[in-house]
């Protein structure tokens, strides 16, 4: 491994090691795994302390920040490493810049990091807080803005940002200041921008002539020329008035927890800013339904990327106000329409709508389906209204109809690529022009030709054959996904785990029976598609009537750690006690 190039190892090093930090702001292993696999040869010095340092976990490492800091600013004289250029992203926690490196220079030493980055590209200023779900803690610490010091180093460096995020909360200014800042050449780079809590002013009145928070919100983003995605996170001021003044050439636009955001404002946006819009991020919209939807293929021809998690959280902790605020999902007579380039489709938490309207919904994407040629990932999480047992079958026919649509039906890789080994032999086998007899696999020259899985016949239980030390791994015996399950298939199942099957004859006759219902209802209900699309490496359709909630529990949360008293009694580790039990 160490003989591969640089950037092979750092991609290796930063997909192995992700991410160096989880949500709370608390180190992971990585960190120390990371360097220890700069300390283990030359070759790995350089590309682990890149994928480190590319986005330093500063705020992770709570006793030796200061360090960190002091680090990259002065690193030492006879550094091997060049630190300075390792760094692209800075992401640093509001709640904790006072306490940078110390409460006196702590302002200081973030200039002096800014400035000591060369290669930095992104920084992001945030506050833990602003995640799902939205509140504010009750312990509130001093509020941090951003210091005058942070935008003149800014000013000075020769840095050209690409992403920054502003929050409403620690700017000392208003929007006018924020547009002049975006003048400044270190902004006017900028491709990624977020806003976070802008909302508008409640308090003006309807004849005054000051601009709008909208006005100002968008007269802001336009000052950047080389914007394409643009981010709003908890703004009430988002609506139909800030959307119709966005910049027409965005690439990608995701709109968070904004409560005013509608249908009909969105439709409209689309219609006329939609021709170049790659990602569409729509999460926690309170007021936002799915009517959208039947333009979007003409609105958004270029569209690759469809988010949606339609889950809400309420104001307050002990209120109950995360209720859509819309009247029903889908109408009876809405038909959603699909751009030809959609890559990725997650639809999460879809609910308020009935029997009728869900089919227009599911039957709009298996229709498209041959209009739909570069899709890889389908997610549909959704809660239907109807009785459990309608439900059930509801379920179960759309998840087959899905998966046949859409699951990925490519060719199966070749058996004779499982290892090098496998491949020699294979091949010198090949070479000889003589079939070969493997101790796992019996691989005919039918299979060889067509580059087929080899077959494997049922009942193969010679003890010579499971010690064979050829490195050739055992080939899944499953049939294929779509095959029906039947009552042969099934009792042939029962015989070979016959060493761990604990149930009575009668319950085996009863799965029997089953089995042979759902068969006879798959092929009542499931008809051959007419298209199959065959290239979804994720398809995932899940309906149930499940309330959605803050925090989702499932078996894991109820288990203790306690001993369950089904492991192997050991007479040296547990003790009896001698008596009668009662």
């Amino acid at each position: 491994m160490s003989s591969l190039p640089y950037h092979v190892l750092l991609q290796i090093f930063v997909y192995a090691s992700h991410p160096l930090r989880d949500e709370n702001m608390h180190a992971t292993p990585s960190i120390a795994w990371l360097i220890k696999m700069a300390q283990m040869c030359q070759a790995f010095t350089k590309p682990a302390l890149t994928a480190l340092y590319r986005n330093p976990p500063i705020f992770a490492i709570r006793q030796n920040r200061r360090k960190l800091v002091h680090h990259l600013t002065s690193p030492p004289a006879d550094a091997r490493q060049e630190y300075k250029v390792m760094v692209k992203r800075l992401e640093l926690d509001a709640t904790q810049m006072s306490a940078l490196t110390d409460s006196t220079s702590s302002v200081a030493d973030l200039s002096a990091l800014v400035s000591s980055l060369t290669t930095l590209k992104e920084i992001d200023i945030f506050d833990p807080l602003d995640r799902p779900p939205y509140r504010e803690g009750l312990k509130r610490t001093r509020r941090w803005t951003y210091p005058p010091e942070l935008f003149e180093t800014l000013r000075q460096s020769e840095l050209r940002l690409q992403s920054w995020r502003w929050h409403s909360a620690y700017c000392a200014e208003g929007l006018v200041w924020i547009k002049g800042i975006h003048a400044d050449q270190a902004f006017q780079s900028l491709r990624d921008v977020t806003f976070v809590k802008f909302n508008f002013d409640e308090k003006r009145k309807d004849d005054s002539t000051d601009p709008t928070t909208e006005e100002l919100l968008a007269s802001a983003v336009a000052s950047l020329p080389n914007l394409q995605s643009l981010a709003f996170e908890s703004c009430t001021a988002v609506n139909g008035k800030l959307l119709s003044m966005l910049p027409p050439a965005l690439l990608s636009l995701s709109i968070t927890n904004c409560i005013y955001l509608t249908s009909d404002s969105m439709h409209a946006f689309l219609s006329d800013h939609g021709r170049h819009l790659e990602e569409l991020v729509l999460n926690h919209n309170q007021s936002l339904d799915l009517s959208f939807l039947t333009s979007l293929k003409h609105d958004c021809p270029r569209l690759e990327v469809l988010k949606m998690d339609l889950n809400y959280y309420s104001t307050l902790a002990m209120s109950s106000d995360n209720e859509p605020l819309y009247d029903w999902l889908l109408g009876l007579d809405e038909v959603p329409t699909w751009p030809s380039t959609l890559r990725v489709i997650d639809m999460q938490h879809l609910r308020k709508w009935g029997a009728d309207s869900a089919t227009n919904f599911f039957t709009s994407l298996i229709d498209s389906a041959a209009e739909l040629p570069y899709l890889r990932e389908l997610r549909i999480l959704a809660m239907v209204d109807m009785n459990w047992r309608d439900r059930a079958d509801f379920r179960r026919k759309w998840a087959a109809r899905f998966e046949k649509v859409f699951a990925w039906r490519g060719k199966a890789p070749s058996p004779h690529l499982a290892s090098l080994r496998a491949y020699r032999e294979w091949k010198a086998a090949e070479h000889e022009g003589g079939d070969r007899n493997d101790s796992l696999l019996d691989i005919t020259a039918e299979d060889v030709q067509k580059d087929a899985p080899p077959k494997v016949e049922d009942g193969a239980d010679d003890p010579a054959e499971s010690e064979s030390d050829s490195d050739v791994p055992l080939l899944s015996r499953r049939s294929n996904r779509n095959e029906a399950w039947n009552p042969k298939r099934l009792r042939s199942r029962a015989k070979a785990s016959t060493n761990y099957d604990e149930t009575s004859d009668n319950e085996n006759q009863n799965e029997e029976v089953d089995a042979d219902e759902h068969t006879e209802d798959t092929e009542l209900d499931d008809q051959e598609p007419t298209v199959v699309q065959g290239r979804c490496h994720t398809v995932m359709c899940r309906i149930d009537n499940l309330r959605p909630r803050e925090e989702m529990f499932d078996e894991a949360d109820f288990l203790d750690e306690e001993r369950s008293g089904d492991e192997e009694w050991d007479e040296d580790r547990d003790e009896v006690e001698e008596g009668y039990a009662w």
